[in-house]
């Protein structure tokens, strides 16, 4: 529920949501039924997984969708629609990435998500792992990003005492 509370998604209107590596589903599940929302979940297909997965079962006994979608730096798949909030947590697709490949993969969503919207990403913590992993970027910070400027990845930080996003300063 903290990934709800800190993105403020449990409350206001229904919105467009995508959460890329959904694993079990749990979370698309309550931003759906519990809180109203349209959700897109996806997740690599569960031949992949070490331990067989768990995505297709909990997908499916939750009602979801199965979506696939192998994660790369500029590959987005046909199906994206246009989102309002794009959630991306405990990501491993990215335990290679340079600051180019970021920026590449953000900018290549930028056309999926609505002006207005935000895309928030915690990323694993993995050996090496470039500190991208926790950043909350809103359209704004994409259309800059996509014409060149610098956005530093640290722009706003959550504050974990009442889970709300705080402005930068």
């Amino acid at each position: 529920m903290e990934r709800v509370y800190e993105t403020k998604l449990d409350r206001g209107p229904a919105r467009n949501i995508l959460n890329i590596g959904g694993g079990s589903g749990m979370l698309s599940f309550l931003l759906w039924k519990v809180f109203g929302h349209q959700v897109d979940t996806c997740d690599i297909p569960s031949v992949h997984f070490k331990f067989d997965g768990h995505y297709p079962v909990m997908a499916s006994f939750f009602g979801l969708t199965r979506r696939h979608w192998f994660v790369t730096t500029n590959n987005p798949p046909s199906w994206l629609g246009t989102y309002d909030v794009v959630l991306i947590y405990l990501s491993v697709f990215n335990h290679k990435w340079n600051t180019d490949d970021y920026k590449e993969f953000l900018v290549s969503l930028m056309p999926h998500i609505a002006p207005g919207g935000f895309v928030r990403w915690h990323s694993n913590r993995f050996r090496g792992a470039k500190p991208y992993g926790e950043s909350f970027l809103s359209y704004d910070d994409l259309v800059a990003l996509a014409e060149g400027q610098h956005i530093p990845f640290h722009r706003y930080k959550l504050v974990s005492t009442n889970s709300t996003i705080a402005s930068p300063s």
